[in-house]
Parts: C-alpha cells; sequence; structure tokens
C-alpha cells in the first residue's frame, strides 16, 4: 500500500533493512539485536537476491526480480559505524538509500547491496534469505 508520506528519523539515528545473517535467528543478530526493531517488511521495489558460495552470505543486485524481505532497525551512529564495517562499506557492499514497506507505512532506509559483481555468486528463486536450497543459477 503506497502512501505519501515516508517515515525518516532524527540525525543521530540511522534506519538499516537487513535481509541475511543480521536478522533474527542468523548468526550476526548479536550484532544488532540491542537495536530498536521496528518490523518485518519488504522492499517497495523489486531487486534480486543472491549468495556466495565460501561465505554463505546473501547479497542483493539491483536488477529486478523479487520484493526483498527482511527487518528494519533503528540503529545509533556507533551502530551504523559497526554496520559498515562489518559489510565492507563501500568496497564489498555499498549501502543505498531505499524504500521499504512494513505494515503500511513506508520508510526509507539504508540497505547493502553488493559492490563487487565480478564476485561467483548463486540467485536465489525469490526475495527471502532463509537457507542455501532455494537457488535458480549459478552466475
Amino acid at each position: 500500500m503506497k502512501t505519501n508520506k515516508v517515515i525518516t528519523l532524527d540525525n543521530r539515528k540511522a534506519l538499516v533493512f537487513v535481509y541475511g545473517t543480521l536478522k533474527k535467528g542468523f548468526m550476526n543478530h548479536s550484532l544488532i539485536e540491542s537495536s530498536e526493531f521496528l518490523g518485518g517488511g519488504r522492499t517497495e521495489e523489486k531487486y534480486t537476491m543472491h549468495h556466495s558460495f565460501d561465505r554463505k552470505i546473501p547479497f542483493i543486485t539491483k536488477e529486478p526480480s523479487y520484493y526483498i524481505t527482511g527487518e528494519l532497525y533503528n540503529v545509533s551512529t556507533i551502530m551504523f559505524a559497526m554496520l559498515d564495517c562489518l559489510e565492507g562499506h563501500p568496497h564489498w557492499y555499498k549501502r543505498d538509500l531505499i524504500i521499504v514497506n512494513i505494515e503500511g507505512k513506508q520508510y526509507r532506509t539504508w540497505m547493502y547491496f553488493l559492490n563487487d559483481l565480478t564476485q561467483p555468486r548463486v540467485k536465489y528463486d525469490n526475495g527471502t534469505w532463509q537457507n542455501l536450497t532455494t537457488t535458480l543459477e549459478i552466475l
């Protein structure tokens, strides 16, 4: 559901949409679990989800395929810097502003995209990262 109002927060915090290992139940969630959880949702635009062979981690590219599902967090500027470090921004991943829909509201948030498109990867057949068994093709 589209609305005219896009929610943003003050400059001491950042909204970050996570779709992989930072989600609840995955290996890096402990890093972000003290941040304010705003809800689960999906991207306004379609993207493509992949995972790497060697690191067993997901990443997103900007080719339109599926809506990406994930979780939205309100993080401190210190946590934001820690996430940039974890994600290797701007070399491995590069963050960009996107719109996410959560419970009928739209949020302008950061999401990390794969920056090195030469990396070998497997394309997912949907936009929800859960395991390594739902793949379509090797790129």
